[in-house]
């Protein structure tokens, strides 16, 4: 979506449960960046992308090609389906009920120890896929 008046997206980040399944692709980048605390230049020099085409893509004047997706995607800790589609369009259904639970236990924690939890699924996933 154009915008005419050039405007930064007005992002609320103070609050915890922003619903982002009507979200543009721009407005989660811009949403997930804000969240990392990290501006547009950062952002860049971490994915190899220049700082102009990240801030079109979050004014969604233009859409990266897939390599910069991958790049963004990993940065920004999400999986590239996220950005692209609204969460109803994707298939993320846990199907063991054990983890199902588990999951929803642990997004209920506070954001700091929802951090701790995922560092150490993904360290535990690193050591274990060599």
């Amino acid at each position: 979506m154009y915008n005419k008046f050039k405007t930064q997206p007005t992002i609320e980040t103070n609050q915890k449960d922003i619903n982002m399944t009507t979200m543009s692709m721009g407005e989660k980048l811009a949403l997930l960046r804000i969240r990392k605390k990290i501006n547009k230049k950062q952002l860049a020099e971490m994915t190899g992308l220049h700082w102009t085409s990240i801030s079109k893509y979050e004014r969604n004047e233009a859409v990266p090609y897939a390599d910069g997706l991958k790049k963004l995607a990993t940065v920004l800790e999400v999986p590239t389906d996220y950005l692209l589609f609204d969460d109803h369009e994707i298939d993320s259904t846990i199907r063991d009920h054990e983890l199902q639970s588990l999951a929803a236990q642990v997004d209920r924690l506070p954001d700091k120890d929802k951090e701790f939890i995922k560092d150490t699924i993904k360290n535990y996933l690193k050591k274990n896929a060599a």
